[in-house]
């Protein structure tokens, strides 16, 4: 039988696998050898493919085991960067330095605006000399209440889960549908067909006749053509959110669409 050979870089992958077996962690003490190793790892820009695997698979296990036995809450991106860059007494024009990612990308990582990639933790995790695991909190159910939470910190509004609710609701009542077609423009990013000050004006009328209506959890409320930018940019940064609301206005629409036709006919 032929002798197996080995190229230098398997080697190196198997060396790293010797050293410490990619299996599920079981103690903080292999917690403590795991991160040993993934500092090592994101500590050097010469890493082989092998070895880059290896470091993801460790990374994912490190992950999971402090998901498990070390839940901490979540943090955004932006909340993260901007810890490192001050417990590192370090700003972001270092950061672009050392990192190699631009600075304009690190403003809009740390305005929330932008998301950091594989790359960009991997440079980010050299620089800092943290594991990538710190990246990846632990998943949040995305609900209305959390919706409401994370907008009105985006936004800099007071808005509650029964503001939503009432919103998308007024959503609902709007006919030609005018209203919602803008704020997907907002969401996407566009400039919308319709001025967000009439969007405004126009949704506080809808909020009324909604809450006359009886429809959903009935709530009047008075938005400014600036608090639909707010809302609207808010929504583009966080696209889970805008799921979320969007499936809320979706069920308005089915639970408001007899009452409007009702409503039509009587009129």
């Amino acid at each position: 039988m032929a002798a197996v050979t080995t190229t230098p870089e398997r080697d190196l992958y198997i060396e790293l696998v010797r050293r410490f077996p990619l299996r599920r962690l079981r103690s903080d003490a292999e917690l403590d050898a795991a991160l040993a190793i993934v500092h090592e790892l994101v500590t050097r820009a010469d890493l082989t493919p092998g070895e880059s695997d290896y470091l993801d698979v460790l990374s994912d296990l490190v992950h999971t085991y402090e998901t498990a036995e070390h839940p901490i809450g979540p943090a955004s991106d932006a909340e993260v960067l901007r810890f490192l860059l001050e417990s590192n007494e370090m700003d972001q024009t270092d950061l672009a330095q050392r990192s190699g990612i631009g600075d304009s990308t690190i403003s809009e990582i740390l305005s929330g605006k932008r998301k950091l990639n594989r790359r960009h933790i991997a440079a980010v995790s050299r620089v800092f000399h943290v594991s990538p695991a710190v990246f990846f909190p632990e998943a949040v159910e995305m609900t209305p209440e959390r919706v409401a939470e994370i907008i009105s910190r985006r936004t800099g509004l007071q808005l509650s889960c029964e503001f939503l609710v009432s919103l998308a609701s007024a959503f609902a009542w709007d006919r030609n549908g005018t209203c919602w077609r803008a704020l997907q423009e907002l969401a996407d990013g566009e400039r919308p067909g319709t001025p967000t000050d009439q969007m405004a004006a126009q949704l506080n009328v809808l909020a009324q006749t909604s809450a006359d209506s009886s429809c959903w959890w009935p709530a009047s409320f008075q938005l400014s053509g600036a608090d639909v930018q707010a809302i609207g940019d808010a929504f583009s940064s966080e696209r889970e959110c805008w799921k979320v609301f969007r499936g809320m206005v979706e069920e308005a629409i089915d639970h408001v669409r007899p009452m409007r036709r009702e409503w039509a006919e009587e009129n």
